[in-house]
């Protein structure tokens, strides 16, 4: 990183209701505290791209997608669950993934499966090198994740399954574990002035 530049952060899933924007404002809460100086010369966002396989393999299981996708608040339960946290997020609206945001991310970080990733890639190729799973970023693979869709339970295979309190809390505390855990290693790259993050080896 130039240290007199701004680095752009992107997190993505699908809706952008639950993964990516608690994923965005922990990032920036655990950021805030670590170093608050060097969080003013970072931009976090996040939004949401459906991809086409994803809405084929929720029919096959007879699920659906609600619509419209977008303009949305986040899901209740995660809602409740960040406030707990002292992190207000029920004034965030969902917003879909466009061409623009990731040609000017440094780096984006898919919060949730492959199919996603391939999503991106479709909409901006360029951008390969900039795109890494959660998985990649923090080297920690999760259950909440559902870095693999296809063998998520049933129960869970769905749009809103953080609706559920108990699913919430599962995921914050997942995710919160591996931000915190990951955060000195993106420190110490900004400190140092890299510029690229190394896919981690999930555990």
């Amino acid at each position: 990183m130039v240290h007199s530049e701004t680095v752009e952060i992107l997190f993505v899933c699908g809706a952008n209701r639950c993964r990516s924007v608690v994923a965005e404002h922990l990032f920036r809460h655990f950021l805030l505290a670590a170093d608050e100086k060097l969080a003013a010369k970072v931009s976090i966002s996040s939004a949401g791209i459906v991809p086409r396989e994803l809405i084929r393999r929720m029919k096959s299981r007879g699920r659906t997608i609600s619509r419209p996708f977008f303009g949305r608040p986040p899901n209740e339960a995660l809602v409740a669950a960040m406030a707990k946290k002292g992190i207000d997020v029920s004034g965030y609206r969902s917003r879909g993934v466009n061409r623009l945001m990731v040609e000017k991310a440094d780096l984006i970080i898919i919060v949730a499966q492959e199919v996603f990733r391939q999503a991106l890639l479709s909409l901006c190729p360029s951008a390969e090198s900039r795109v890494l799973t959660f998985s990649e970023f923090s080297g920690k693979q999760g259950y909440y994740l559902f870095a693999d869709y296809d063998a998520a339970p049933r129960e869970l295979y769905g749009w809103d399954w953080c609706e559920d309190p108990k699913h919430a809390t599962a995921f914050l505390a997942e995710m919160e574990q591996h931000l915190a855990e990951v955060m000195p290693r993106f420190l110490e790259r900004m400190r140092t002035g890299s510029t690229e993050w190394a896919r981690q080896r999930a555990e």
